[in-house]
């Protein structure tokens, strides 16, 4: 009896060893073949050998990516650069974070080139065009480059600098004089929301060889020819009935903000004339062939001046009454910020449709808003807050 306990035991000693062994064995079988004890081969997990990678274009961007400067300082801070084939816009100097292959930098279109570079092992080993190249940076040098300026502060007067233009392929915008290293190509100048063309000039090693539309050239410089622009004479004085108080008016393509007499030369096409902040709209005007040819809404022309018709406008007369703080009413001071007007008495203001703010000048503390609504008549006029509409096209403010 003893002897079988024994044997029994034995029996299942060995048993136990022989599905150990078996074990190790599919462990050792899985290893061979790929498969873990999960049952995960490789075959699920998707790997490209380094031998298949282009050595020659930039990989997705890892911890091995190596950070460069792309120093924009000797070409200024003001003009867009792509970084191809990545796509990125940079317009200042910028350190990316860029893996090995091969780039090129041209103006925010692609139609200039300023050149190429390689990264290899995380490191700058070549450039070309106009890039200069180190180890951790790629920077420009100017004199492989077109050095020209423009101008645009005479386009109007007698306050200078009131149109803003744009450089269309390297996103410029300017308002006075401007100093542009490029590379070779061609440049479109519009006005600063790109509605209407001024013309464009052509670059070709370091020179500017030529200009088209209403652009002029006098070297590497290039200026704006008034005999082939319109002449818009605009006087916002008419739109307030006081002595003491102005409103502002912008031409909305060229941002041209101003609040007495200008004249703006202009290139053909269509012009928007709104307050200041753009909140409500007098009109529209259109020039062709160098003129004004036709005006909208509340807008008139008479040869090159555009006038305001005030009979398509509400008359709003905003009058401060005291109610009971005779101190605040002393210190009173009031501001429409659509038209940038202030007026500490009474004051009348030729207004087209649109919401306006009434705000103390010194806090900003808001009194109320007026709202005209198209039509001009005393029943479009809305108010709120401290302002009551009063008979006709009134409007008391009342300090309390």
């Amino acid at each position: 009896m003893r002897q079988n306990k024994v044997q029994s035991q034995i029996g299942q000693n060995a048993l136990l060893l022989m599905i150990s062994l078996a074990s190790v064995a599919c462990q050792v079988e899985g290893a061979r073949m790929g498969t873990s004890s999960l049952g995960i081969t490789s075959q699920d997990v998707k790997t490209t050998a380094p031998s298949e990678q282009s050595q020659s274009q930039p990989q997705a961007q890892s911890q091995s990516d190596s950070r460069i400067l792309i120093d924009t300082t000797s070409i200024g801070s003001n003009q867009f650069i792509l970084l191809q084939p990545i796509g990125t816009v940079l317009m200042s100097s910028s350190q990316l974070k860029l893996a090995d292959g091969n780039y090129q930098i041209t103006t925010r279109f692609g139609q200039g080139d300023f050149g190429s570079f390689q990264i290899t092992n995380g490191k700058v080993r070549s450039a070309t065009g106009a890039l200069v190249a180190s180890e951790q940076s790629i920077s420009f040098d100017p004199k492989k480059l077109t050095t020209l300026s423009i101008n645009p502060s005479r386009l109007s007067v007698p306050i200078q600098g009131l149109v803003n233009i744009s450089v269309h392929e390297l996103g410029v915008v300017a308002q006075s004089a401007i100093t542009l290293h490029v590379p070779n190509g061609s440049y479109s100048v519009l006005t600063r929301n790109e509605g209407a063309t001024f013309g464009s000039f052509d670059v070709l090693d370091g020179q500017v060889i030529g200009t088209h539309g209403a652009l002029s050239q006098a070297g590497n410089s290039v200026g704006f020819d008034a005999t082939r622009l319109a002449s818009v004479s605009v006087d916002p004085a008419v739109l307030t009935v006081s002595t003491q108080t102005f409103a502002y008016v912008r031409i909305a393509d060229s941002d041209s903000v101003f609040n007495s007499a200008v004249t703006l030369f202009l290139p053909d096409g269509d012009f928007d004339l709104e307050t200041r902040s753009g909140n409500g709209k007098f009109g529209g005007f259109k020039v062709e062939h160098a003129k004004i040819v036709a005006t909208s809404e509340a807008l008139i022309y008479a040869g090159e001046q555009i006038r305001f018709d005030l009979y398509r406008l509400t008359s709003v007369a905003v009058k401060p009454v005291r109610i009971q703080n005779s101190a605040q009413y002393a210190a009173f001071s009031a501001d429409l910020p659509d038209l940038s007007a202030s007026f500490n008495s009474a004051a009348t203001f030729y207004l087209p449709p649109g919401k306006y703010a009434v705000e103390n000048v010194t806090d900003q503390h808001e009194y109320g808003s007026l709202t005209v609504y198209a039509g001009g008549s005393a029943t479009t006029l809305r108010t709120q807050g401290q302002l009551v509409t009063e008979a006709s096209s009134e409007v008391t403010l009342e300090l309390e």
